[in-house]
C-alpha cells in the first residue's frame, strides 16, 4: 500500500497541473487558518512593526514613530528598517489596518516564494518532478505556517531575495533583468540592510564556478 501511495505521488510530481493545484491548496489552507485562529501580533518586534505600519498608513511620520527609550544617561533608539514598514503601511492603506490583512499578505508572499523556488529548481535541475518535489517539501515546512501569523520581515525578505536571484539567473550578460534585479535588491536592503552583501556572494560563487570574473563586472556595477 505504501509503495502504491509513493508511486502515485511520484507520478503526480511530473504532472503539469501539480504546481498550480498545490499552490492554490496551500493558499486556501492558510486563509482558513488565518480566519480560524485570529492570532494577534506577538513579540516586541512584531508588535512594533504592526503598530508603526498602522500609524504610517494613517499619514504619520515614520521617524517620529521610532521607539525611543532612556537607558541610564543615554537615549536608546530601536530603529526598524523602513522596507517592511513601508510594505505594511501600503497594504494597510489599501485594504484596511485590521490584523488579518497583513497575515493574508504573508500568505500571498509565501505562495510567491514557493513559485520562485519552483522556477529556480527547474532552472538548476531541469526537472519538473524535482522542482515540484522541492515545492511539496517546503510547502509543509512548519516555520512558514507560523510566520504567516507574525508581523515579521522574514517572509518579505525571502520573497525578494529569491526574486532577485531568479532575475539574475535569467541572463548571463548585462540586460534588463539585471536592472530589475538591482531594483529588487535595493528594496531588499531596506528590509534587511545586511542584504547589501548578497549580490557579492552570488557573483563570487558564479565567477569561481565558471571562471569568467571579468564578464560579470558590468552586471556587478549595475547592481551596486
Amino acid at each position: 500500500m505504501i509503495k502504491n501511495v509513493i508511486h502515485k505521488i511520484y507520478s503526480a510530481l511530473d504532472n503539469s497541473h501539480f504546481l498550480w493545484i498545490f499552490l492554490v491548496f496551500i493558499l486556501i489552507f492558510k486563509i482558513i487558518l488565518i480566519y480560524s485562529i485570529h492570532l494577534p501580533p506577538t513579540g516586541e518586534d512584531g508588535y512594533q512593526f504592526y503598530q508603526i505600519g498602522r500609524d504610517v498608513s494613517k499619514n504619520n511620520d515614520y521617524f517620529l514613530l521610532i521607539k525611543r527609550e532612556k537607558v541610564g544617561f543615554r537615549q536608546k533608539e530601536n530603529f526598524y528598517p523602513p522596507g517592511y514598514i513601508l510594505f505594511l503601511s501600503t497594504v494597510f492603506k489599501i485594504f484596511g489596518d485590521v490584523n488579518e490583512v497583513h497575515q493574508l499578505a504573508n500568505a500571498l508572499l509565501y505562495t510567491g516564494i514557493l513559485y520562485l523556488i519552483y522556477l529556480l529548481c527547474l532552472n538548476i535541475f531541469s526537472s519538473r518532478r524535482g522542482a515540484n518535489l522541492s515545492v511539496l517539501i517546503l510547502g509543509f515546512y512548519p516555520n512558514h505556517f507560523s510566520y504567516t501569523f507574525l508581523s515579521a520581515n522574514e517572509i518579505l525578505f525571502l520573497f525578494l531575495l529569491l526574486l532577485g536571484i531568479y532575475l539574475l539567473t535569467k541572463e548571463e550578460h548585462l540586460g534588463f533583468y539585471t536592472v530589475y534585479a538591482a531594483i529588487v535588491f535595493s528594496f531588499l536592503c531596506h528590509v534587511k540592510p545586511q542584504s547589501i552583501l548578497l549580490p557579492c556572494v552570488y557573483f563570487l560563487a558564479l565567477s569561481i564556478k565558471q571562471k569568467k570574473i571579468y564578464s560579470y563586472i558590468p552586471r556587478f556595477l549595475v547592481l551596486y
